[in-house]
């Protein structure tokens, strides 16, 4: 019987070789194997895990954490944010060929990695 594959919380696809998602765990990695990444970029406000770094070590993925900001709403709501030097350099990583396939994930896939999809789909 063959094991089975766990994509990352609210895994998609973006574009050819742009993937997009929540925070990985080791539960994922057997999944994420399949992809041959070149690079993953972080945008959640956690810094990798143990299992994380190990696993793109072993794999030879790069790594790159760009902390987001986390800040209240007008609500006081949470909520968070990328600044635009931020996105920038994230885009400029994501149209250069040498560095995908590529997956992008903040904590829950959505907010952080939401503005940097919509940014990218109004550059390409």
């Amino acid at each position: 019987m063959a094991a089975l594959l766990f994509p990352p919380h609210r895994f998609a696809a973006v574009e050819a070789d742009v993937y997009r998602g929540g925070y990985p765990t080791q539960r994922n990695f057997r999944f994420l194997r399949r992809l041959r990444l070149r690079s993953m970029v972080n945008l959640s406000a956690v810094k990798e895990t143990d299992d994380l770094h190990d696993w793109c070590e072993h794999e030879e993925v790069e790594y790159v954490h760009y902390p987001a900001q986390k800040s209240k709403g007008d609500k006081g709501e949470p909520a968070v944010s990328l600044s635009t030097t931020t996105v920038a350099l994230v885009l400029n990583r994501l149209i250069n060929p040498q560095n995908l396939p590529a997956y992008v994930f903040c904590l829950d896939g959505v907010e952080a990695t939401g503005i940097v999809m919509m940014c990218l789909r109004k550059v390409k």
